[in-house]
């Protein structure tokens, strides 16, 4: 009896400590040193169009992610973080937008939205930022859906290292084993006018895989004739005999969330010519890290630096380093293209995220108990408030916005529909994204398409593989 006494005691204390440990991995002092700053892009004539546009969603952050404004993802992962105040810098229009979306969406977080000047690029931006800004700061480029275990194992880099800049990178999952026969499942707008339009950027990164210090950075925007295999890298040979394990990436994604030295606004406020935070700051930084006159300038020396040159002849060992965190596992992707836009929001109705829609969950879907239904709503969708849905209506894999009236024998399928949708009997809607405020008639077909907002589309409309405009 004793013994087992004991044992239970022993247990007991071995509960205790783990949880004080999970405790303070998951608690609010992980980011009291960091300041957040998110800079919305204006996102009207980028590879989202028509789907940003400045007078239904002014950037990627305002496009609605299963019936969620994408930002508002953002707003969560920051206030689960320990955040409780947010700097955001947008264009005119794009605030007017948040200050609607704030009364839908409210949050915890205190937001202070600075107006930028339209067309601003994301470095040009950091200098609205208050003179007094002094502080590390968390940048987000407004368009990314990250989970917060990724948010974390960052934050740990950047501070193990003493780095001044951290890039968070996604590394794409490995391709799954298919039994024999079986093909791989399809992307969304696969081989489309729509998938032409919006290639995807390709990034190099160069990466220490010992350190993981980040030791190259270019970016091919898919523009031209020159394809990613055109593309030459150069690399110093003092670069590699000081780092041997260096790899070059071309299939990973920049997620345009850094974590960043104060000093880096010296930086900008020094040259004018650096626009993006992306295409022009962060490979300025990775090709200066090394040079001691950029780090005597900019870097302040760690005290144990300042310690070794007082008591030596040996230079200060200054900080100022770049380094990458590469994520495998946990959940990150940046809504950049329609075909992103469309895989963003089919992953959080799957539940393959930790963050959720607003409605209630019920039988693997998503369904606003105001819904109107006479048929059964298939797995892995999301139906908003003020939904009517017609009898033999077959709805899978797809996410319904609010206020929108389908009909009867309407067939909606691994598509997205936005706000105020009339569709009308007997159409099929396959792969596609429909706009706000649209009005399809009876009997159309779209697949694998994109339709403007506002549109009217009369009686049996034949919509694929297109933009569909006007």
């Amino acid at each position: 009896t004793h013994y087992t006494h004991n044992k239970e005691h022993c247990l007991l204390f071995v509960l205790v400590c783990f949880s004080f440990m999970a405790a303070a991995i998951l608690s609010p002092s992980r980011v009291s040193e960091f300041r957040a700053v998110i800079v919305l892009e204006d996102g009207g004539g980028g590879r989202l169009f028509p789907l940003c546009s400045q007078s239904s969603a002014p950037t990627s952050g305002h496009l609605p992610v299963a019936n969620r404004p994408l930002i508002s993802y953002q707003f969560e992962l920051l206030e689960d973080v320990g955040f409780s105040e947010v700097i955001i810098v947008c264009t005119k229009a794009a605030s007017s937008a948040l200050s609607v979306l704030s009364q839908m969406y409210p949050t915890k977080l205190k937001c202070n939205v600075i107006e930028a000047d339209d067309g601003m690029g994301t470095a040009e931006a950091l200098l609205r930022l208050p003179k007094d800004f002094r502080e590390p700061f968390i940048l987000l480029g407004g368009d990314a859906l990250i989970d917060e275990t990724c948010f974390h194992r960052m934050v740990d880099l950047h501070r193990s290292r003493e780095a001044a800049l951290t890039v968070l990178v996604r590394c794409p999952p490995k391709p799954t084993v298919l039994k024999k026969g079986a093909k791989p499942a399809s992307l969304p707008f696969e081989k489309t006018k729509v998938s032409k339009r919006s290639s995807e950027t390709t990034y190099y990164i160069g990466v220490d895989n010992t350190h993981r210090r980040l030791l190259h950075y270019n970016i091919d925007m898919g523009v031209g004739d020159a394809g990613a295999g055109d593309e030459v890298i150069r690399v110093k040979k003092s670069l590699l005999r000081r780092f041997p394990n260096v790899t070059i990436h071309n299939h990973m994604e920049d997620l345009h969330v850094y974590i960043c030295a104060p000093w880096i606004i010296d930086v900008l406020a020094s040259h004018g010519n650096l626009q993006s935070f992306q295409d022009d700051l962060v490979p300025y930084l990775v090709k200066r890290q090394f040079r001691r006159k950029f780090l005597e300038k900019f870097t302040p020396p760690t005290e144990e630096a300042i310690l070794v040159s007082k008591n030596s002849h040996s230079a200060p060992n200054l900080t100022g380093g770049c380094f990458a965190w590469i994520e495998s596992e946990s959940y990150c992707r940046r809504v950049t293209t329609p075909q992103s836009y469309m895989i963003v929001n089919q992953d959080v109705a799957a539940s393959r995220t930790s963050f959720l829609p607003m409605e209630p969950e019920e039988r693997r879907n998503f369904v606003h108990p105001s819904v109107k239904t006479e048929t059964q709503i298939g797995p892995n969708s999301v139906v908003s408030e003020g939904v009517t849905i017609g009898a033999n209506t077959s709805i899978k894999n797809s996410t319904i916005g609010q206020h929108c009236q389908i009909g009867n024998k309407v067939r909606i399928i691994n598509s997205l529909i936005m706000d105020h949708v009339h569709v009308a009997d007997g159409t099929t809607i396959l792969g596609s994204i429909v706009c706000s405020n649209t009005i399809i008639a009876e009997r159309c077909n779209i697949s694998h398409s994109v339709v403007n907002y506002a549109l009217q589309l009369s009686e049996k409309t034949q919509v694929t593989d297109d933009l569909k405009l006007a």
